[in-house]
Parts: C-alpha cells; sequence; structure tokens
C-alpha cells in the first residue's frame, strides 16, 4: 500500500472518524476508574513536564514517600508523550486530547494494515470499527484507563505495517521506524512490548515471506533487527531496571493470573446487559452476583465481531493469508487461556486480560472478509460501501452498547479537582501554613494518592511510582493497613507512621467498603482517636463518589441500583495531624537484628504493637549480607543484637529478645539527638549535628537503595545498612558532624546510557547508507 495514495483514500478518513466517534466519551470530559492506575500515569506525566520545563533530569523523584529512582521508572517513554499533552493544555483537557487521539491512531493504524493485507476500504473501515470499538480498548482506555499501555495498542498495527514493509522492500527507514515503535513501546512498559513483538513479528512474516514470498533470510535479519535494535535503544532503561529488581517487591511474588471461560468472552457482558435491563423493568435479575462482577473482566470479543470475522474466513478459507491468519489466532487463543493463567503476574507476563489484544487484533483483521461476503451475499447492498456501513453500524450498536453502559456505571467523569479527596488535601494543608512539613499517608486503597504530589507538590508515604517499593517498607505499609482493618487495640499509628515522616494521617471509609466492612469504619475512627499523638484536623460527610470506584455506584453493585445508599450525612474520611514525623534522629539505642531482613521486619513490626513502643528510642539496623554485612567498626555503635531464626550471632555483643525492648520502654525516656538538615536535594541530603561523643547511627526516613551513599565531613565513605521499614540507618563515628547522603550513578548504567547513545547513532547511520551506500 503506498502511503501518499493511503492518506488520499475517503476510507482512512472515514477510520479516523470510527476513532473519533469510539472516542466520545473523551470529548465529554475525563473517564476513569479510582480503583486502577490512571493517575499514575498522569503523576508520571507531570513530573516528566515539571522538570523538562526546568531543563534537568534528575536521577532521582523527591515525591515518593522515602525516595526512589526517577529516571529507572516504567512508564518513561509514554510519560513523555503524554507530557506533551498536559503541560500545554492542563491535565484535565490534556488527558482528553491524548486518549482521543490514541483513539484515532488505532483505527487509522488498524485500517492502514488492513488495507495492507488486501482489503477494500470499505472492508478496512469495518476492521479499524472491530478494533476502536472493541472491549479491549473500551475497558483499557475508560475503566482502567491504562494510557501507558493504550499508546502501545495504539501502535501495534502501525508496527506491523512497517515491519512487513521494510521485509518486503528491504527498507531500512521503515525497520528503524518499526523499532523505534518497539523502543517507546518497551520503555513504557515491558510486558506490553512483549505482546508488541508477539503480533508485529509473525503478522510481518505471513505478509512479506508467506504471502508475497520475499526472501526468509532478509526477513529473519530484519526480525531480529527490529528486537535487537530496539533492546540496544533501550538499554540506558533495562538494565538499571534489572538490577532493581533484586532490591524491590516484584509483582509476581504476590499477583497470580485467572482463567477466563471461552463462554465468558462472548455471553457474560450481553447477559449482564439483559439482567440489569430486566432489573430496570421492575424484574428480577437472573445472574449470580460474582458473574455480575467479573463482567467487566470477560474480554468480551463483540458477537458482532465473532459473527463478522467468522462468516467471512469461511468465505475466504482457501486464501493463503486467511488460513495463516487463522492459525496465528488459535496460537494467540492457546496463550490466552492455556499458558498465561498458569503464569504469575510478573513485570514481563502481566495480567490475564491483557493478552486479549491478540486475539482482539486478529479478529479485526478478519472483519473485512465478512463485509466481502455480505456485499456479495446479499445482492441488495450492491456495493461494499453499503455493506461496510450495515456492519460498522452494527458493531457500533454491540461494543458501542457496552462501551455506553460502562461509562454510564463503571467510570467516573469528575474533574480532578473535584475529587472530594483533594479538598480534604487542601483543606488540611492550608491549617498548617506555608512552613508545614512531613508527608502525607492515606488507609485509602483507591489509587487516588498517586494524584497528591501533582496538586499538591508535596511527598506522600504511599509510594507513587509503579510499585517500587522495597520488599520491608512494602511489609510495613501493608502492615499498617492490616492493623486498622483488624482493629487491633495494640496498634501505635501516631509512633508507627513517625517513622515515615507522616504530617498527616487519612482514613476514609473506604478501607473498609474495600472487604465489606462497612460497619467497621467509626470503630476505625476510634482506634485512631484514641492516639495521643494524633489530632484531628478535619472530616467529611459522604459524597456519591464515596460508594465506589465509580461515577455512580460499583459497577459490581449495579444489580441493586434503584436503591438509595442510605449514607447521607455520614462521616467518610477523617484526617489527623501527627504530633511526632520523624526525618532523621539519632537513637538512644541500637539493637542489631541477625537474621533475613524480611524476618526482621516482621519482628520489628511485632515491636511496633508493644505497650511502650517509641519509633525514636531504639534504631533496628538489620544485618543482611554482602554490602550491609557489619563490621568491627561499627560493632562499636550497636548496644544489643536480636538473633533471628537462621542468623548468626556476632561475639562480644549482648543478646536481646522481645522482653529486653519491652524492659527498655519502660526505662526513663532521654531526649533524643535531632540533627539539622543543611540542604535537601532531588539526588543528596547533607545533615549536620553537634560533634559525637560516642559512635551511633543517623536514621533517615529514606527507603534504603544501595546506589545511595554516605560520606562525612572529610569525604570519608560511611557505611550505610537497611533499618526498621526498609529505611535507612549511617554509622556516625566519634567526632563527626556532617554527614552526606547522595545518590551515584553505578557504572553498570552509565556504561548502559553510552551504549544506547552509540546505538542510536550506528543506526542513523546506517539508515543514511553506511557501509554499503544508500539503502535499496
Amino acid at each position: 500500500m503506498n502511503g501518499v495514495r493511503l492518506w488520499r483514500e475517503p476510507g482512512l478518513w472515514a477510520a479516523l472518524g470510527i476513532g473519533l466517534l469510539a472516542a466520545i466519551h473523551w470529548f465529554a470530559g475525563l473517564c476513569y476508574s479510582r480503583g486502577y492506575d490512571y493517575f499514575l500515569w498522569l503523576y508520571n506525566a507531570w513530573l516528566s513536564a515539571e522538570h523538562i520545563a526546568a531543563a534537568s533530569w534528575p536521577e532521582w523523584s523527591p515525591f515518593s514517600a522515602a525516595g526512589h529512582p526517577f529516571f529507572k521508572m516504567a512508564g518513561l517513554s509514554d510519560a513523555l508523550l503524554f507530557a506533551c499533552f498536559i503541560g500545554p493544555l492542563g491535565m484535565d483537557v490534556g488527558t482528553q486530547v491524548y486518549a482521543i487521539s490514541l483513539y484515532a491512531a488505532s483505527a487509522m493504524g488498524l485500517y492502514a494494515l488492513a488495507r495492507h493485507f488486501g482489503a477494500t476500504q470499505a472492508g478496512a473501515v469495518v476492521a479499524a470499527a472491530a478494533y476502536a470499538f472493541s472491549w479491549f480498548l473500551t475497558y483499557t482506555a475508560y475503566y482502567q484507563t491504562y494510557l501507558s499501555n493504550f499508546l502501545s495498542y495504539a501502535m501495534m498495527p502501525w508496527g506491523a505495517l512497517l515491519l512487513a514493509v521494510a521485509i518486503r522492500s528491504s527498507s531500512r527507514g521503515h525497520l528503524l521506524a518499526a523499532a523505534a515503535m518497539l523502543f517507546v513501546s518497551m520503555t513504557s512498559n515491558a510486558q506490553v512490548s512483549i505482546r508488541f513483538m508477539l503480533f508485529v513479528v509473525p503478522l510481518a512474516w505471513i505478509d512479506a515471506v508467506i504471502c508475497r514470498g520475499a526472501d526468509a533470510r532478509r526477513a529473519l535479519f530484519y526480525c531480529a533487527g527490529f528486537v535487537g535494535i530496539a533492546v540496544c535503544w533501550s538499554a540506558f532503561l533495562i538494565v538499571p531496571a534489572l538490577a532493581l529488581r533484586s532490591e524491590v517487591l516484584l509483582l509476581s511474588e504476590v499477583r497470580g493470573n485467572w482463567f477466563m471461560p471461552p463462554w465468558a468472552m462472548l455471553t457474560w457482558l450481553p447477559l449482564s446487559g439483559l439482567h440489569i435491563l430486566s432489573q430496570q423493568l421492575g424484574g428480577a435479575g437472573f445472574l449470580d452476583p460474582e458473574v455480575l462482577f467479573w463482567t467487566m473482566h470477560s474480554d468480551y470479543l463483540g458477537l458482532s465481531v465473532v459473527v463478522i470475522a467468522t462468516a467471512g474466513s469461511i468465505a475466504q478459507k482457501t486464501e493463503r493469508r486467511t488460513r495463516w491468519l487463522l492459525i496465528l489466532l488459535l496460537i494467540y487463543f492457546a496463550i490466552y487461556f492455556l499458558l498465561v493463567p498458569n503464569l504469575r503476574a510478573s513485570a514481563w507476563v502481566g495480567r490475564t486480560h491483557n493478552w486479549a489484544v491478540l486475539p482482539t487484533l486478529i479478529l479485526a483483521l478478519l472483519c473485512p472478509h465478512g463485509c466481502s461476503y455480505l456485499a456479495r451475499r446479499w445482492t441488495r447492498m450492491r456495493s461494499q460501501g453499503r455493506a461496510g456501513v450495515l456492519l460498522c453500524a452494527l458493531i457500533g450498536l454491540d461494543l458501542g452498547g457496552a462501551s455506553f453502559a460502562l461509562n454510564r456505571l463503571g467510570v467516573t467523569h469528575t474533574p480532578l479537582a473535584e475529587l472530594p479527596e483533594v479538598a480534604v488535601w487542601r483543606a488540611a494543608w492550608a491549617k498548617e501554613g506555608t512552613s508545614g512539613t512531613g508527608r502525607w499517608f492515606t488507609f485509602n486503597p483507591d489509587h487516588t494518592h498517586y494524584l497528591y504530589p501533582v496538586l499538591m507538590g508535596r511527598e506522600t508515604a504511599n509510594v507513587v511510582e509503579l510499585r517500587l517499593r522495597n520488599r520491608e517498607y512494602n511489609s510495613f505499609i501493608e502492615h499498617q493497613f492490616e492493623s486498622v482493618r483488624s482493629l487491633d487495640p495494640s496498634y501505635h499509628p501516631g509512633e508507627s507512621l513517625a517513622l515515615l515522616n507522616c504530617r498527616f494521617v487519612d482514613l476514609p471509609q473506604r478501607l473498609f467498603d474495600y472487604r465489606g466492612e462497612t460497619d467497621h469504619f467509626a470503630q476505625g475512627v476510634a482506634l485512631l482517636q484514641r492516639d495521643a499523638h494524633l489530632t484531628e484536623v478535619i472530616r467529611r460527610e459522604w459524597q456519591p463518589l464515596d460508594e465506589g470506584y465509580d461515577a455512580s455506584r460499583a459497577y459490581e453493585e449495579v444489580v441493586d441500583l434503584a436503591n438509595d445508599s442510605g449514607n447521607d450525612g455520614a462521616i467518610a474520611q477523617v484526617v489527623w495531624r501527627n504530633e511526632k514525623a520523624h526525618w532523621g534522629f539519632l537513637p538512644e539505642k541500637t539493637v542489631l537484628l541477625v537474621g533475613g531482613s524480611l524476618a526482621s521486619q516482621h519482628f520489628f513490626e511485632r515491636v511496633t504493637h508493644l505497650a511502650g513502643f517509641r519509633a525514636d528510642r531504639i534504631l533496628f539496623v538489620f544485618n543482611g549480607t554482602g554490602e550491609e554485612g557489619v563490621d568491627s567498626r561499627v560493632v562499636e555503635a550497636i548496644d544489643a543484637q536480636i538473633v533471628l531464626q537462621g542468623g548468626e550471632p556476632i561475639a562480644d555483643l549482648p543478646e536481646w529478645d522481645l522482653e529486653h525492648v519491652d524492659k527498655f520502654y519502660t526505662t526513663p525516656y532521654a531526649p533524643v539527638v535531632r540533627p539539622q538538615l543543611l540542604a535537601k536535594k532531588v539526588g543528596e541530603i547533607t545533615v549536620q549535628m553537634e560533634p559525637l561523643v560516642r559512635p551511633s547511627f543517623l536514621f533517615l526516613s529514606r527507603q534504603r537503595f544501595t546506589d545511595w551513599q554516605a560520606y562525612d565531613e572529610l569525604g570519608q565513605p560511611l557505611p550505610v545498612f537497611k533499618a526498621s521499614a526498609g529505611l535507612t540507618a549511617i554509622y556516625a563515628p566519634v567526632g563527626n558532624s556532617t554527614i552526606t547522603y547522595r545518590y551515584e550513578l553505578p557504572d553498570r548504567e552509565r556504561m548502559a546510557r553510552i551504549f544506547s547513545l552509540v546505538c542510536v547513532v550506528l543506526a542513523l547511520a546506517w539508515w543514511r547508507g553506511w557501509p554499503n551506500g544508500a539503502e535499496e
């Protein structure tokens, strides 16, 4: 398909109109669920826009509780692209225009790919409608608002087209353009880039080699180059991300995948619509609530699309390209139904739902056959154009109706600044004045806390980047949630959260609604109210948005749409100021926990429930291995050790147990040394204190990552350890008065950046004709 001729085709502009129609709800306002990661993509884009405007590129994000690498974050390239929209247009309008643009790119890309595969203009428009209106894109773009993933899904048809043309015509430019798209996908979301490759490479091979007779060796070279070039360009991000995996919580450790039955993909969504319609007409529902909950996660293929693709494929079954597309469809279904449900939802695999994009794309590419079949079968159609209009209308009624229901029942369109949480954030800090410091900690299981730094420009203790917490920090956060959910009377929220430098503690009703324990909210409020260190600053009444993630009611609760919630006048959220927020201190005692770091963390969590627990009296330092081992000079600053299962005690150190710790907390409280914060930058912090008369440890409320190093006033390195809650403990020798703690770029990352840059230069030189002259 000639690119110039393609842009002159009316069908392409019809496909554009289809894409805009599929995005119609975005024209009216934002479309998102508070339970998914829209706020995360927005945070990444906002952070990128802020630093681009300041002409800086930081190594480390300053907003993520205890520190987290900005340059290594997932969603880098899509954040830069998203930033180009929200920068000049603002967060709300910028998001709307970005989402609409991705819908347009998706529809036009599928049209161009279908035309390249031999479809008529009308058939290609039907294919564009099948993809743009697909439940997969609707669910991704509207409910989940996974704009990072959506960018890759919009590029997948274009990537396949470019690689197919590159193989067929030996075009270096097309190959590099396809590789650039894969590069964007890799640096946006690793798991989506795998699906990108699994779609683009087989499809390009089928088109160029099997159907058009291109040289197989050249095709192998170009396919390898497509992947290899993108990997080399992405090395600057892949290398540090892989290195960081050893330090952070991996989702594969805690998340499994589900199996979605084939019949659910075809029937559950239409049945849920009939169920709701029956109720609205005064009848009884017929679906189990469990089925109704899974309806929106069922990856509905669209009965209209399946019928169109199947009928057309049967009619065209002798055509070689059709046979291979059907084989590829069976392979993708085998991956979806048989392979993925048996894999953990790791960073490279993802959730089951995300694999539905592969059969969705193939079904869309088979739809043009249905258009041709209908035009031949029904002579009254007279033309492909009329058949295309009829089939697009059918798809619009089927999948467009599902999109309408989702936007009515499962999506909120509330402007970000009007969310009830936002008003509370602003009111709480208004009471503090401009001099207020510290972090915000929320017990809200929704994901709106990602939005907090964007609107407030302040730190949050609920780490905002893509779940990159070290394991100990994550364990501590989860322990706080479970302590409140279980209404544990021994829980000390003020002291526990003081370690995270939390100035505000936010308890919403949603913490208990999330598990159907609404009646526990009042008891949870009473639990925090009893804490002597917490002072209530604001509470707000229930609003309709507090009912669930959605604009009206949670999607799984649509079985009872007509009933009023009965929560009018109830309290939905209470916020306290914590009078004890520690960014740093030198403790009375330092106790070494000998054993695995997670075992040490779980022991410390038990300590926080002791009756006399004070966060700043004892600093618990974890004895890890390798770079976190304990040498002889550091032992002088340790008062005792607690040997956990599997740990080896250190000679000459007194051994304590939980009873010793409990007993110490009953002794008179000595003033704790508070250092002075001299300077705080994105990647560096400098602390000053009175010259020490005995060796000690400095606690900093920052997650411990190994690429951060500490130095004394003479520039000599100081040992750094992981401490309570996965935070930082720095050894401070006698006479020391100044400590600098900063991030240092590892050599491996520096070399990876140089390597990526060299690969970009070599690729451009190859494109310009080096070493064998201009491209063919």
